[in-house]
């Protein structure tokens, strides 16, 4: 149905900008509903505005095969339906678009309406491209860009852009030259601290198919002048966002000289800004000027501010501040817990019952985080650097959205190292109950297919070592076990143990490429991977093998706890046997059985 004539006349009010589309359409619904006008034909003059609603600038192509998509797209699990909706589109939608590009006032909105004739007249009707309307869209959306121009820099930019889009499309040289130099003013005679507006023709256009070889040039001069500009006003990060983008642009131009010359420039001006600078902050800036100076293939003076890096480093511990979360625990609750764990006639069952108890299990650690999360922001907005002891970052973490598993991996390391207070009570209420401290003696313990029979006496030192209180010597004798018996776990899969080295000789896979081979992950239980990866190899995590074997643990790493989570893996790893074990419900002597028994047995 056509528009009505008030709705035209609401479009045609002063208030409705480019950057009011959402507001101006829901003004438009609340009318027509206080008019008492009914839902079905309130939906279908809806739809006739739906380009008001569309998303624009081409984020998502894949959905509409177009700049324009749904504002919300469809999720068939949860029966939810795209909106708007282009299958709801039809032939006479697009006469409506046409009527009101021809005869609003706004030129905006008239852009906007011949865009989507343009964009869309193929996917609804089956119509041929209408050029008319394509070449009214560029002209509109330049007219638009004028009467921003003062107003709102950022619609009076989008506005540009997509005339030149156009333009380039209808291959019109008057459209696309009057656009280029409308955004080409506005980065001439910006103020030099407004970096967007200077940046535009180079982050806008400079990947644009249609531009001539002339415009680029102008583009590649007008910013490098800025860049040097910023050098000159020691402004750091103006510098760094240009100095990047050229150096990157030289680069992938094969300009590989002005590549160096930018890169080498804005890197030299951050490091002298970062001498007065706080250690934590001067580090991130220095490591990002490290990295530019590899990728550009600047070692030696990638070598020379690695050492910067280094020297400022060692004074990040005094700019850190600790911070202390009370967890309150029912210490009832928690005897109450172990003891049922600990209840069983056989001291190793009762060990594994313990230590697996005591492993957190992945899903349950996820759910708790995201319900700990809800409402807060900080998780989801700030990325997170791990600090070694040198003070340089270990390993970077972003945000949730972008980085999910770095967050769960940070959350699962908290959950164990709570949880490792719990196996450590259980042990002293291990020995306990059965009146004894030499759980390294435990009959059946280490009959595992994982640990070879020569190695037998290394764990047994191991456990012995943690029994006396020698946390140094558990720690530095089982962690090596641990690796030979994931090797033997590469063995039961029949994959290979070996990988070529640098210089074409083998050499035995370490820990890191056993639990990241694709098969291992598989065929491990994800609690136990998890906790042996996070425990042994993660950065975002322990990482206790990597620190220990490559000497970089300081002596506060051999404590007890950390010394209990290496026995409680090893009694997980144990349970890798030829028939598995299995355990009576009522507590019964375990078995080793070939077929797991039905509903009166369980896993220990």
């Amino acid at each position: 149905m056509p528009v009505p004539v008030e709705v035209i006349g609401w479009l045609n009010e002063d208030e409705n900008t480019a950057a009011q589309d959402g507001i101006l359409i829901y003004k438009i619904w609340e009318r027509l509903r206080q008019q008492n006008m009914d839902e079905v034909k309130t939906a279908e003059v809806m739809r006739s505005l739906a380009p008001l609603e569309f998303l624009a600038h081409g984020k998502k192509p894949e959905i509409w095969g177009s700049i324009f998509s749904p504002r919300r797209e469809a999720d068939l699990v949860n029966g939810v339906d795209e909106y708007p909706n282009l299958a709801e589109l039809n032939d006479t939608h697009i006469d409506d678009w046409m009527e009101l590009a021809t005869t609003l006032k706004r030129p905006y909105l008239r852009a906007r309406f011949a865009d989507a004739v343009w964009e869309l007249s193929e996917n609804i009707a089956n119509r041929r491209k209408q050029y008319r309307f394509g070449l009214l869209a560029a002209e509109m959306y330049l007219e638009a860009a004028a009467e921003a121009k003062e107003r709102a820099f950022y619609e009076c930019l989008q506005a540009t852009v997509r005339s030149i889009q156009l333009a380039f499309q209808l291959r019109s040289e008057d459209l696309s030259t009057r656009g280029f130099e409308l955004i080409m003013e506005f980065a001439d005679t910006a103020e030099p601290s407004h970096i967007g507006r200077w940046f535009a023709p180079f982050d806008r256009l400079i990947n644009q198919r249609g531009l001539t070889d002339l415009q680029r040039e102008r583009i590649i001069n007008g910013l490098e002048k800025r860049f040097w500009d910023t050098i000159d006003r020691e402004d750091l990060h103006h510098e760094k966002m240009a100095g990047q983008a050229l150096a990157l642009y030289y680069q992938a131009h094969k300009e590989y000289d002005k590549a160096k010359r930018i890169t080498l420039a804005y890197g030299e001006a951050i490091v002298k800004l970062t001498t007065n600078q706080r250690v934590m902050l001067a580090v991130h800036h220095l490591s990002e000027v490290m990295n530019d100076y590899q990728r550009m293939g600047l070692r030696e003076d990638a070598d020379r501010v690695r050492l910067i890096l280094e020297e400022r480093g060692k004074g990040a511990a005094a700019e850190m501040h600790e911070h202390t979360v009370e967890i309150k625990l029912e210490l009832g609750d928690i005897e109450a817990s172990i003891a049922e764990k600990l209840d069983h006639s056989d001291p190793f069952f009762a060990l594994y019952r313990l230590a697996i108890s005591c492993a957190p299990h992945p899903e349950e650690t996820i759910e708790r985080f995201k319900a700990a999360s809800e409402g807060l922001i900080f998780h989801q907005l700030m990325p997170v650097s791990i600090i070694g002891d040198g003070g340089l970052p270990v390993v970077n973490i972003g945000t949730y959205d972008n980085d999910p598993e770095g967050r769960h991996v940070m959350e699962y390391t908290r959950e164990m190292q709570l949880h490792a207070s719990f196996f450590m009570f259980g042990i002293e209420q291990w020995k306990k109950k059965f009146d004894r401290a030499d759980f390294h003696e435990v009959s059946g313990l280490f009959d595992c297919l994982l640990i070879p029979e020569v190695r037998r006496p290394l764990f047994e030192e191991g456990f012995a070592a943690y029994a006396a209180g020698d946390y140094v010597k558990a720690i530095h004798v089982l962690i090596p076990q641990v690796e030979n018996s994931l090797r033997e776990l590469l063995k039961l899969l029949d994959l290979p143990t070996t990988k070529n080295d640098d210089e074409g000789g083998f050499e035995l896979k370490n820990m890191n490429h056993v639990l990241h081979d694709e098969v291992v992950q598989a065929t491990l239980d994800e609690r136990l991977w998890r906790f042996l990866k996070v425990l042994y190899t993660d950065k975002r995590g322990f990482n206790l093998r990597n620190i220990v074997m490559h000497g970089i643990a300081e002596p506060k790493d051999f404590n007890q706890a950390n010394a209990a989570l290496v026995l409680q893996s090893v009694m997980l790893l144990t349970m890798v046997r030829e028939n598995g074990v299995f355990m009576d419900r009522s507590g019964a002597e375990p078995e080793a059985e070939a077929e797991i028994p039905q509903d009166d047995q369980e896993h220990a």
